[in-house]
C-alpha cells in the first residue's frame, strides 16, 4: 500500500523578499563598482538607481472593466476574484472559469502561486518612474502609494512566469531566493537590471527603457502585491495619450479590434466613476 507524500510547504514570497534586501544591496555595490568609470557608466549607474529611489512608484496596467470593479466593490479584482465572482453570479466551478479564463497560462501561473503562502492574493504591479506603464495590456495606469511597512511587496527583475517557471511547469526557487527584492530595495534591483545599459540610454527615455510592453517584447521589473489595492490607495490614474489617439483613429479607419472598440466606448463610463468617486483629479493624459 503506497502513501502519499505531504505535498511542499508553501513558501512566505515577502519573507523571502525581506531576507534578500542586504544581498541585494551588495549586489548593487559589486555591479557600480565594477563599472568603469572612466567612460562614465559607473556614474550613470548610480544616477538611475537614485532616480528610480527617488520616483519609482508602484503601478498597475488595466482595462475599464477592472478599474470599474475596482470603484464599484471597493477593491482591484484578480483573475481569482474574478472566477469565484463569476460563478457566485452565473452558477458552476470557479475553477473552470479559472482555466477558460487563463488558457494556457493556466498551468504556470497556478504552479506559480500555489508554491506560496496566500498566492491566490497576489495582485501583479510594475516599477514606474514615469509614463503609461505598460499600456499595451491596459489603457488606464493606476499609480498607487508607496507601500508601507505593513504592506506585503515583493519585486522581481521580469515577468514571474517567463524568469522563474519552466516548461514542465516547474518553479526555479533558488533563483528567484537570488532574484526577489523588498521595495525598500527596489532602486538597488533596477539598476542592477539595467546596469549594461544607462549610461547608453538617454535620462528622458529611463522611463521606457525600464516599463515597456509591445506585441513582440515586454520589459519590467514586476512588483507583487499582496495587501488589497483600494481606491484609497490611488495618487493618478495615467492614461497613455498616444496609445488613446491611435485607438479614436483606429475607429475612424475601421481597423480597430472589438475589444479595443469596447474599450474606448468605456472611457466615459471610467471618466463618471472616477468623478463620482471624487478621483477624477488624479485623472493625467501623459
Amino acid at each position: 500500500m503506497s502513501v502519499e507524500a505531504d505535498p511542499p510547504a508553501k513558501l512566505d514570497l515577502y519573507e523571502l523578499a525581506r531576507l534578500n534586501g542586504d544581498a541585494m544591496r551588495a549586489r548593487y555595490e559589486q555591479v557600480r563598482d565594477g563599472s568603469d568609470g572612466s567612460s562614465g557608466v559607473a556614474d550613470a549607474v548610480d544616477r538611475f538607481c537614485q532616480r528610480v529611489e527617488r520616483d519609482g512608484r508602484v503601478s498597475i496596467n488595466t482595462k475599464s472593466v477592472r478599474l470599474l470593479s475596482m470603484l464599484r466593490n471597493g477593491y482591484y479584482p484578480n483573475p481569482h476574484d474574478e472566477a469565484r465572482e463569476r460563478a457566485r453570479q452565473e452558477g458552476g466551478d470557479s475553477e473552470a472559469y479559472l482555466k477558460e479564463q487563463q488558457g494556457d497560462y493556466y498551468p504556470p501561473r497556478m504552479t506559480f502561486e500555489r508554491s506560496f503562502v496566500d498566492g491566490e492574493s497576489f495582485r501583479y504591479a510594475t516599477l514606474n518612474i514615469g509614463g503609461a506603464g505598460l499600456s499595451y495590456y491596459g489603457l488606464y495606469c493606476l499609480v498607487l502609494r508607496d507601500p508601507g511597512d505593513s504592506d506585503l511587496t515583493a519585486l522581481l527583475p521580469a515577468n514571474s512566469l517567463k524568469r522563474f517557471v519552466n516548461d514542465e511547469p516547474q518553479l526555479d526557487i533558488d533563483a528567484l531566493r537570488r532574484e526577489v527584492a523588498p521595495w525598500p530595495n527596489r532602486h538597488h534591483l533596477a539598476a542592477c537590471k539595467h546596469a549594461h545599459e544607462v549610461a547608453s540610454t538617454p535620462d528622458a527615455a529611463w522611463p521606457r527603457m525600464m516599463c515597456h510592453a509591445t506585441e513582440a517584447e515586454e520589459n519590467f521589473v514586476e512588483v507583487i502585491l499582496g495587501s488589497p489595492v483600494t481606491p484609497n490607495a490611488l495618487i493618478e490614474v495615467r492614461v497613455d495619450e498616444a496609445r488613446l489617439d491611435d485607438l479614436v483613429a483606429g475607429v475612424v479607419t475601421g481597423t480597430v479590434t472589438d475589444s479595443e472598440r469596447t474599450e474606448l466606448m468605456a472611457r466615459l463610463d471610467v471618466l463618471e466613476a472616477l468623478a463620482k468617486h471624487k478621483l477624477d483629479t488624479l485623472y493625467r493624459a501623459v
